[in-house]
């Protein structure tokens, strides 16, 4: 038997429910993923013992390259249907979304795992590049 995916049963079939609860669910949820995202968005204070000098010549473009990570990294979830960071990066899914669930589960983690790999390989690519162009390594005292 199919349960309504309020029931959050993701070992077994279910289907997206379009009754109250099923709304009052979906509603839910998805506020909870909007005050997820700007949890994340917290400011991240600097660990003074891993500066090096010139790294304020490099700060603005490393808060775009995480910002625009993130989005990137938000589409992915989003896409799937996934709640959680973790679930993205690893591709272990607890809850199953709509699109994940007409497909086999193991060929979506696959996916998602490969996707997320080239998103990291991507923005490390892009903050390797950057350091490359002049920051000294010698470390602020």
């Amino acid at each position: 038997p199919a349960y309504p995916d309020y029931m959050q049963k993701s070992d077994r079939l279910s289907y997206e429910s379009t009754g109250v609860l099923g709304t009052l669910f979906d509603n839910v949820t998805s506020s909870k993923l909007a005050k997820s995202s700007a949890i994340r968005r917290k400011r991240i204070t600097l660990d003074k013992d891993l500066l090096y000098a010139g790294y304020e010549n490099y700060v603005e473009e490393a808060r775009n390259l995480k910002h625009n990570y993130d989005e990137e990294l938000l589409d992915i979830m989003s896409w799937y249907d996934i709640r959680r960071e973790g679930e993205a990066l690893t591709g272990n899914i607890t809850k199953l979304g709509r699109i994940v669930r007409r497909r086999r589960i193991g060929d979506v983690r696959i996916e998602i795992r490969k996707q997320t790999r080239e998103l990291i390989k991507k923005y490390r690519k892009e903050f390797h590049k950057g350091l490359s162009r002049g920051l000294s390594p010698v470390a602020l005292a």
